[in-house]
């Protein structure tokens, strides 16, 4: 007999296996132990972990340096960042949940780059209908009516 054995035996206890943790538990550890490995220190988020029935989700504080996405894990294990739209096929959704701010950082910068370039498009579509409506060089404009 082994000796761990031996003392339960002795003791007259049974012995009581350790509890398993779930995929959901391990994929949450995962993530938080991840982002700790990076050292980031101030920037370093902090998480409120809210869970319902079947979802964990990762909140972060809204004290944080750098903004981070909301990360959610299902009871399976699988992972989401419903704030992050696409990432790169070649990553893993648990490498992405670690760079989360990375993600979102890019997205951030893809959406300004894209709304001042629609910005930039309707003031240049805007000038130039305002140059057509203006009286043609040499002719007098139209006066305005007071009524």
């Amino acid at each position: 007999m082994k000796t761990e054995e031996l003392e339960e035996v002795q003791s007259g206890q049974e012995a009581v296996p350790a509890p398993v943790p779930d995929k959901q538990q391990l994929q949450v550890k995962a993530i938080l132990d991840g982002i700790a490995a990076r050292e980031l220190g101030e920037n370093a988020p902090v998480f409120k972990q809210v869970s319902d029935d079947k979802i964990v989700s990762l909140i972060p504080d809204e004290a944080n340096l750098v903004a981070w996405p909301i990360i959610t894990v299902g009871r399976s294990g699988g992972i989401d960042l419903p704030q992050v739209r696409s990432w790169d096929a070649t990553k893993k959704p648990l490498d992405v949940a670690i760079y989360g701010e990375t993600f979102l950082a890019a997205q951030m910068a893809r959406d300004k780059k894209r709304s001042d370039a629609a910005k930039e498009a309707a003031e240049k579509a805007a000038k130039k209908t305002a140059g057509t409506a203006e009286a043609p060089e040499g002719q007098p404009e139209p006066e305005e009516s007071v009524a």
